[in-house]
C-alpha cells in the first residue's frame, strides 16, 4: 500500500503558505517483501556519487544503504566533511548531546601506519591568550569525572610533550612547556580530610632481563645570547598548614 504525492513548486494549506522547491510525501503503510525504501535516491553511476534518503530517516552520502542518521563514505583524498565558518564569535560545529554511558564523540581507526588520528592546528598569527585545545569539566558536583584521561596500552610513550619556541619577534616574555594550576577552595564548613595532589605519578614496572624505570625524566638545554635561566623544576609553596615542596 503505497501513497506518493509530488508537487513541484509551492504548496498552500490550512490557512498558511508553505513554500517548497520539490515536496515529497510518500506513506508506506505495508513494506513486507521490500528490501529498500527510499524517499529520495540520486545514483551518478557508482557508490561514490550516491545520495540517499531512506524511509526511516537516515541519510547516505557516497553509500546507499546508510546505518546512521549521517553516514559519509569517502574513497578520495578530499575531506570527507568540511566546515568554513567565517562568521565571527560563532561555533563551527556544536554537538548536544544527553547520555550518561555512551562516548559523546568516537573514534575509532584500526588501520593507522603513520600521521595523527586527532589533529589540531592553531596558525594564527595573533598574539593575544587563548587556548588551542579546551577541556573543561565545570560542575563541583561531579566529584568523580576527570577531565583529562590518556590511556596507552602500546607504544613506548603515553604523552609527549614538545615545546618549541622561536621568539625573534617577542622582546619579552616567559615561556612554559607545562604548567599546572591547582586550586582548592576552603569549604564554607565540614571538617572531612581532604587530601590536593597537584601531580600523582605512580610508576610499576614489570619485566624480564635489564630495565630501566623513570618517573620524571627532565632534559633542560639552554642556548641563547644574552640573558637566560633554564628551571627544571620550580615548586613553590604558600601559606597552608603543612607545606612540603616534595
Amino acid at each position: 500500500n503505497l501513497s506518493e504525492t509530488l508537487n513541484l513548486g509551492a504548496v498552500e494549506a490550512s490557512g498558511y503558505d508553505s513554500h517548497f522547491g520539490i515536496f515529497y510525501n510518500q506513506t508506506q503503510t505495508n513494506t513486507a517483501g521490500w528490501d529498500n525504501v527510499y524517499l529520495m535516491y540520486l545514483f551518478g553511476g557508482d557508490a561514490a556519487r550516491t545520495f540517499a534518503i531512506r524511509d526511516d530517516g537516515k541519510v547516505g552520502i557516497g553509500i546507499n544503504a546508510p546505518t546512521a542518521k549521517l553516514e559519509i563514505e569517502n574513497t578520495s583524498a578530499a575531506p570527507a566533511l568540511k566546515i568554513d565558518n567565517d562568521a565571527a564569535g560563532q561555533i563551527a560545529l556544536e554537538i548536544e548531546a544527553v547520555n550518561t554511558t555512551a562516548p559523546i564523540i568516537s573514534i575509532v581507526t584500526a588501520t593507522p601506519t603513520e600521521g595523527n588520528i586527532l589533529y589540531f592546528v592553531d596558525n594564527s598569527s595573533s598574539a593575544t591568550a587563548r587556548d588551542c585545545v579546551a577541556i573543561a569539566q565545570l560542575n563541583p558536583s561531579a566529584t568523580g569525572a576527570t577531565a583529562l584521561d590518556v590511556t596507552s596500552s602500546g607504544g613506548v610513550t603515553g604523552m609527549t610533550l614538545d615545546k618549541n619556541v622561536s621568539n625573534t619577534n617577542v622582546s619579552a616574555a616567559t615561556f612554559t612547556g607545562l604548567e599546572i594550576d591547582f586550586d582548592h577552595t576552603v569549604p564554607d564548613s565540614g571538617t572531612a580530610t581532604q587530601n590536593d595532589i597537584g601531580i600523582n605519578l605512580d610508576l610499576n614496572s614489570a619485566t624480564l632481563g635489564t630495565s630501566t624505570s623513570t618517573g620524571i625524566d627532565i632534559d633542560v638545554v639552554g642556548d641563547t645570547s644574552g640573558t637566560h635561566t633554564q628551571t627544571g623544576i620550580d615548586i613553590t609553596c604558600t601559606v597552608a598548614d603543612k607545606n612540603h615542596g616534595l
